[in-house]
């Protein structure tokens, strides 16, 4: 029946055999190899389990140990700070109670014995607290652990590391009244060499003019903390046998198992059974930042014999202390084996059973065999009849011509794929029209070309973005279409994607993505975005490139609009800081100054004309002017530069700097240099400082002179202009009417570096010593700050123009009267309180107050012009704006107004005119003066404010 070994009965039938026979063995083999596996998995599933619960436990119970110590190290300080300060309130309340009851009868000396012996014999802390006061002069009044201080100065005491503790308690009381001061003494029961940390407490009683304090040692708070922490958390339980232990990181116990083993010796070297040193051990995982856990055998508390054991211990490095807690992990294996005992009796039973499925599988396979073989090969035969027929004639197979399903199956597949076949090749076609339709209509740039870099496909949006028509394109060389500097970088990246295929390194899927710069059909550059693949043939070699090209020229202009805004606004805040700088310089000169400007005008009063001393006299005060002119300069860096802005004429300003002493000077230096005006008849006013405005004049004539080079012109030109768009470079400049100051050269031009830098303060090309300082530009630049301007600067190797844009006002110009005789701001012995932090600025004041026929009296502080005050009466106070220590002229005034309402003040100041100045005059400050003070200002401003 089985002779023809080849046909599909015969090898079915053999086959299905010795499938049946392996597959049965296998499956035995391969399921006893899975209940083993199974059940050495499941053991170290339990014990890593078991394990990583128990140190799940352990980590946090000792973190929540951890937690609470770490919580009571914390508040230890904490809560000695409010103690103290309890303490010293306290004493504070007992001193103003026996003040009080005894201030009408008994003297100061008297009421300070009181509460000297009242407060002596007050302890606290265990007996270490006690209470000391001394006097804001630095005299003892109370220390009851060292009384042979009493009565003395110890202003100067130090502590044991040179700190001058009675001068910090004083300078504490000073600025706040009261506070905490740390210090570092000896114990009086310890060893003299060594230092402990001590805080102290320490308030203000003002009735005696005394300071009340008590102290307490960090190191003896914290002893205390620690003994309270030990005491809870010995006795803390886990479980049904856990505790916690704890020991130093030297190796001393602290506690175990519910008791406290402080002084029970040191187990530095406690060894389990296997020689592992259990406490170093613990000390170096206490070391990690987050604990660690520390493996080793101890026997149970029920019994010598060692059990496997594991501990987490967490490190407090603060108290030197490590905190852990362990469990034995030896009760996980019990369970095991009795798991492992009841695995072998399953597989035996189970393996019995298999052979005698095995036996009756091989029967019904026999039989099953016989049948289906037959079926199957009359199946084999039609399919292989339809198959060839359908497959030449396109012509679908009937499945009811098959008995068995899966033949049935495969018929309506192969159907199914016939039918597929032709869809696809109708979707080919489709999408090919589809897509042929997207690249025509997108705004993007679709394209291909060989490895030759020459254009295969263009999208017709190209007309669009570049100008060309896809058919030019084609024609032209990759030189014509990109700019030098982009075709070098483009080659660079194809000729290296190129190399890449040759060694065969290159990345198929890889996207290539860069900008490109294009020539438009009109000559004109346009920035693109090149996204690129590479095409490849069936052997993945590269055949050619394609990609989309989006014009990015907008976006690009937006950010390098973007960039110059960044530039601008990182100049101004330079500008800012710098100016902070300069007003602080500013401030200090003024000081200086005042001695140098002030005393020679007061010397000058009293030489007789002929004297020989008048020449050096004015020389020097001169010499004060120049440098107060700079110091003018700082201030304008500092902006808020102008205290009153009246109306003007540019043209004016321009025509008094032709006939001013420093055009002189210049052309003294430059005498090839011509000077130029162009200045419009029907010129608008603008609003604004005279001062400042000519300053502008001058430092711009004169960095235009020095920039011509040896000859050259310079012209001076005003002009009218309505700005209705954004000009200048600025994009928020305001629409409207400006009056337009310009100065230009015919020099070499400034740099394009240079041009970033010339309004920063000190930078400078000029010749120093000769030309400026190099605040000049930065003057221009915060002038026109504060005068809420414009400046344009234009620069090339023709020369340079500084065009400054000024809001125009409506307002006439009034006349003025320069000369004003000295009898006109003469007082007649009004009295008046000078008060300035500076002692050469007081008698400056004083000196020329009592010249021109006022009564003066001078403080060196707001406090005492307060106090002063609160006494006596003045006509005026003249008040310095800026005075260290203590409080500024601001808050000075409004002391003395709550105490006389409507006292008549003048306010001055090194700075210019400040927020703080504007806030004291709305407060009722009369007048306003900028040091260096000068005769004529001060009587001036004196006078004014007197006759309000």
């Amino acid at each position: 029946m089985w002779a023809d070994k080849t046909s599909i009965r015969t090898k079915f039938f053999r086959n299905m055999i010795s499938i049946a026979v392996v597959s049965i063995g296998l499956w035995c083999l391969i399921w006893i190899y899975g209940e083993y596996s199974d059940f050495t998995a499941e053991s170290e599933s339990l014990r890593a389990e078991f394990i990583l619960s128990q140190k799940e436990m352990l980590k946090s119970e000792v973190a929540g140990v951890v937690k609470y110590v770490k919580y009571m190290k914390e508040q230890a300080e904490q809560n000695l700070k409010f103690a103290l300060k309890e303490r010293v309130y306290e004493a504070c309340e007992i001193a103003l109670n026996i003040y009080r009851q005894n201030r009408a009868s008994k003297t100061p000396v008297e009421i300070g014995n009181m509460i000297k012996d009242a407060l002596r014999p007050i302890r606290f802390n265990a007996g270490r607290g006690y209470y000391f006061a001394d006097s804001m002069d630095g005299v003892d009044q109370l220390y009851p652990v060292r009384p042979e201080f009493e009565g003395k100065n110890i202003i100067d005491l130090q502590d044991s590391k040179g700190n001058f503790v009675i001068r910090d308690e004083i300078n504490i009381i000073k600025k706040f009244g009261e506070g905490f001061v740390k210090d570092y003494w000896t114990k009086p029961d310890k060893d003299a060499a060594v230092l402990f940390p001590k805080i102290s407490f320490v308030k203000h009683f003002k009735p005696l003019d005394w300071y009340f304090g008590t102290g307490e040692y960090l190191d003896d708070a914290e002893k205390q903390i620690q003994d309270e922490v030990l005491n809870r958390i010995a006795n803390l339980r886990f479980g049904t046998e856990g505790y916690f232990f704890g020991s130093t990181f030297k190796g001393e116990s602290l506690f175990s198992n519910g008791k406290i083993t402080l002084d029970a010796g040191n187990i530095r070297d406690l060894t389990d059974p296997n020689g592992v040193k259990i406490i170093q051990k613990q000390r170096k995982a206490a070391k990690n930042p987050g604990g660690g856990f520390v493996y080793y055998s101890w026997h149970k508390l029920n019994t010598s014999i060692p059990s496997p054991k594991i501990s987490y211990v967490f490190g407090i490095p603060e108290w030197d202390w490590m905190i852990g807690a362990g469990v034995y992990v030896d009760t996980i294996e019990n369970i095991i084996i009795t798991k492992k005992e009841a695995l072998e009796n399953r597989l035996g039973k189970k393996i019995l059973k298999s052979m005698f499925a095995l036996m009756a599988l091989l029967l019904l396979i026999y039989f099953w065999s016989r049948r289906i073989s037959s079926q199957i090969k009359k199946a084999i035969e039609t399919f292989s009849a339809s198959l060839k027929k359908a497959n030449t004639e396109a012509v679908m197979i009937n499945p009811d011509d098959f008995q068995l399903r899966e033949f049935r199956d495969i018929a309506v597949l192969t159907n199914k794929m016939l039918t597929e076949r032709i869809q696809a090749e109708k979707s080919l076609k489709e999408s090919e029209e589809k897509l042929r339709f997207i690249t025509e209509k997108m705004a993007d740039i679709v394209w291909t070309m060989d490895r030759n870099f020459r254009t295969t496909y263009v999208s017709p949006s190209i007309e669009n973005v570049l100008g060309f028509t896809p058919e030019e394109r084609k024609q032209q060389a990759v030189e014509e279409m990109i700019t030098p500097e982009s075709l070098k970088r483009t080659h660079a990246i194809f000729l290296e994607e190129l190399q890449k295929d040759t060694e065969g390194t290159a990345d198929s899927e890889r996207f290539i993505t860069s900008e490109v710069e294009y020539y438009h059909k009109d000559g004109s550059i346009v920035c693109l975005e090149n996204r690129v693949k590479a095409i490849r043939d069936l052997s993945g070699s590269i055949v050619g490139f394609h990609g989309v090209s989006r014009d990015i020229t907008e976006r690009k202009q937006a950010e390098k609009a973007l960039k110059e805004s960044e530039e601008k606004l990182a100049r101004s805040k330079k500008m800012e800081s710098l100016g902070l700088l300069a007003g602080g310089v500013a401030h200090d000169l003024n000081n200086v100054l005042s001695g140098i400007v002030s005393y020679p005008e007061l010397i000058l009063m009293d030489l007789p004309e002929e004297s020989k001393l008048r020449k050096p006299v004015e020389t020097i005060m001169e010499s004060g002017n120049r440098a107060a002119a700079i110091v003018q300069d700082l201030l304008t860096v500092a902006r808020g530069v102008a205290t009153a802005k009246e109306p003007l004429s540019l043209n004016d300003m321009v025509s008094d700097y032709l006939i001013s002493p420093e055009l002189n000077k210049l052309k003294q230096f430059q005498p090839a240099v011509t000077i130029k005006t162009s200045l419009d008849g029907d010129l608008l006013n603008v609003k604004g400082s005279e001062v400042h405005i000519r300053k502008v004049v001058m430092n711009l004539t004169s960095n235009a002179a020095e920039a011509v080079e040896g000859s050259g012109s310079v012209t001076i030109s005003t002009m009218n202009r309505y700005l209705d768009r954004p000009v200048c470079g600025y994009s928020e400049v305001s629409i409207g009417e400006y009056a337009v100051l310009a100065v230009s050269d015919d020099g070499p031009g400034i740099s394009p570096d240079d041009l970033k830098k010339i309004f920063e303060p000190f930078y400078t090309k000029k010749v120093m010593g000769r030309s400026g300082t190099g605040l000049g530009l930065a003057v221009v630049w915060n002038t026109m700050q504060d005068h809420d301007g414009y400046i344009d600067v234009k620069s090339d190797e023709n020369g340079t123009t500084f065009e400054l844009y000024f809001p125009i006002t409506r307002d006439e110009i009034s006349d003025k009267d320069l000369s004003i005789p000295l009898e006109d701001f003469k007082g007649n012995k009004e009295t008046i309180l000078v008060v300035d932090d500076v002692k050469t600025q007081r008698e400056i004041s004083c000196k020329m107050l009592d010249m021109l026929g006022y009564i003066t009296i001078a403080v060196s502080s707001g406090e005492e012009a307060v106090e002063y005050l609160k006494e006596n009466r003045v006509d005026l106070v003249l008040l310095d704006m800026i005075m260290d220590p203590g409080i500024n002229g601001r808050e000075t005034y409004e002391r003395i107004i709550k105490i006389h309402p409507g006292q008549k003040a003048v306010i001055i100041s090194g700075f210019a005119d400040t927020d703080e100045v504007k806030k004291a005059r709305r407060a009722g400050a009369g007048q306003y003066i900028k040091k260096p003070v000068t005769l004529e200002k001060l009587g001036l401003a004196v006078k004014e404010v007197l006759e309000k």
